[in-house]
């Protein structure tokens, strides 16, 4: 898959997540479940920055193995 698609696809993804936590934040604190997500959001955003790095540097083996972590979740 060419370079600038996964580009692509990494920005829309981590736009995604950002519409998700701006939605999140509307959410009450009180919210059992909160907490919780906003975990699940930070670590699925900081797995994008690792697989967009990986991508740039042109690493396939670091980009398999931040893509296996999700996987192992």
């Amino acid at each position: 898959m060419p370079r600038q698609y996964v580009r692509q696809i990494m920005a829309s993804a981590d736009k995604a997540l950002g519409e998700q936590g701006e939605a999140l934040e509307k959410v009450a604190a009180s919210d059992a479940r909160r907490e919780a997500l906003q975990r699940d959001l930070s670590d699925l955003r900081r797995r994008i920055v690792d697989l967009s790095g990986a991508v740039e540097r042109g690493d396939p083996a670091a980009a398999a193995r931040t893509v296996a972590k999700g996987r192992d979740r």
